[in-house]
């Protein structure tokens, strides 16, 4: 008489016994946890001098949603469906609108989104994902930014000299940016959120006119020039 699935799996080394039953339980569960479509509802925050309390006008914001696979040792980062951007106004808040993320695949998790607020001579802003501190991302969800207040700090000026170790490197003024926005820009966010780059760009360039002097936390010319190339199409979704 043969064994029955379930035997099979008893019948196997204890490690591989207990890996089977994860994914044969787990299975289920993650087929439901992960719609084809998800949905973020429109939010809108609010950004000000951390000092004054005064809104802060013209700051450029960048909301990406990223997909990421469930594996056996964690996720892993399978790209960016959906980027937007917009820039706050005379009263320092900026609003988007509901957004609409495919997962045809099924088996990916999605970040709701990362916002990422730059404005020349401040720290950055920055507001991640609810669904990791939720236990059960939901297919309707509402964005970590939702309602905040973002208080920048000023930069202060001495962070803009050139750091005296490495003449050729300021100190790291916007070194707090490092990491936040790169998978972005390598999924043609230069073309998908062209203004905010362009901010990044010119604060760049306004601090080493030549390029000779690298600028931590902000992109090179080359860098974002190369994350351009072949982006004329609309890549969202894919």
């Amino acid at each position: 008489m043969r064994d029955t699935p379930l035997e099979r799996i008893w019948n196997m080394n204890p490690w591989n016994s207990a890996r089977h039953l994860v994914i044969f339980c787990c299975f289920p569960l993650v087929a439901g946890c992960n719609p084809t479509q998800y949905k973020t509802l429109a939010f809108e925050a609010k950004v000000v001098d951390a000092e004054t309390g005064e809104p802060i006008e013209g700051a450029n914001v960048l909301a990406s949603w990223e997909l990421r696979e469930e594996t056996m040792h964690g996720t892993k980062f399978v790209g960016i469906p959906e980027i937007r951007e917009t820039v706050t106004d005379k009263q320092g808040r900026f609003r988007f609108p509901e957004v609409n993320v495919a997962n045809p695949k099924r088996v990916a998790l999605v970040d709701d989104p990362l916002v990422v607020i730059f404005k020349p001579g401040y720290r950055r802003g920055l507001a991640t994902s609810r669904c990791w501190l939720e236990s059960n991302c939901k297919a309707t969800r509402i964005a970590g930014a939702s309602g905040e207040t973002f208080r920048l700090k000023r930069i202060p000026e001495q962070e803009f000299l050139p750091d005296p170790k490495h003449p050729n490197r300021l100190i790291p003024a916007y070194g707090n940016f490092d990491g936040l926005y790169e998978k972005a820009m390598e999924n043609c966010g230069p073309v998908r959120a062209p203004r905010f780059f362009e901010a990044l760009e010119q604060e760049r360039t306004r601090l080493s006119p030549t390029g000779s002097v690298s600028i931590p936390g902000l992109p090179g010319y080359f860098a974002v020039q190369k994350y351009s190339i072949g982006c004329n199409v609309d890549t969202r979704g894919k």
